[in-house]
């Protein structure tokens, strides 16, 4: 089998990162548009007082 070579390291690093930050920001847009659907829906709020 090859080496690990550093500037593979590196890559993989990167790769990691953008990739989180890219689910974050897929994750918090799917909760933005759920909220936005739901914002005049006011049956569920009044059934849990």
């Amino acid at each position: 089998m090859s080496e690990l070579q550093p500037s593979d390291k590196r890559s993989a690093f990167v790769g990691m990162i953008v990739t989180s930050i890219l689910l974050f920001l897929f994750a918090y847009g799917i909760v933005l548009a759920t909220n936005a659907k739901f914002a005049g829906d006011e049956s569920h709020a009044a059934a849990t007082k």
